[in-house]
């Protein structure tokens, strides 16, 4: 069985940021580059149709590492890939995980509009709680801007909520 260890204050020094979308590796090698770290990507074998079939190939020497994982929730194909990577990590038992978000797929839906009609915002933060151990959001409205955006240029501001910062604008 999957066993979930989550730890508090992960260390810089342990740190390895991984990703997925060829798309953002100019942006993850950025980001490596100015906390001193090293950038590694995550490949899926998607070579089945079925994505219970897909396979996760994890970098080397993870193991008690602290990850950040930069993502983007644009498409169902890009979330299911997000909870397989997430699984894969926790798996390889890794000792935190930071999930950085470009775009977080259905953030907006956050009221019911049908009887019977689940907040798909509340359930995409709820799965993504279980796996993570802090968890941001850039840019949760407009999916045609995804990438990771500066702080103070863009005035985007932050809350906690029960322990994890979400990132929003």
């Amino acid at each position: 069985p999957l066993e979930i260890k989550k730890e508090s204050k992960p260390s810089i020094s342990r740190k390895k940021i991984l990703y997925q979308h060829t798309r953002l590796k100019r942006d993850v090698k950025g980001a490596a580059k100015a906390l001193g770290v090293k950038s590694k990507r995550i490949n899926i074998d998607k070579s089945e149709d079925n994505p219970l079939k897909w396979r996760i190939s994890l970098p080397k020497r993870i193991v008690n590492k602290d990850i950040i994982l930069i993502h983007s929730t644009e498409s169902n194909t890009a979330i299911v890939e997000l909870w397989l990577m997430l699984i894969a990590l926790r798996e390889a038992k890794v000792k935190t995980i930071t999930l950085i978000n470009s775009y977080e797929g259905y953030s907006r839906q956050d009221k019911i509009f049908k009887p019977g009609e689940g907040i798909s915002a509340v359930t995409m933060l709820k799965i993504a709680d279980i796996f993570t151990d802090v968890h941001m959001a850039f840019n949760v409205h407009y999916g045609e801007k995804t990438g990771l955006i500066s702080l103070d240029e863009n005035g985007i501001t932050e809350r906690e909520e029960k322990g994890k910062y979400f990132i929003y604008n």
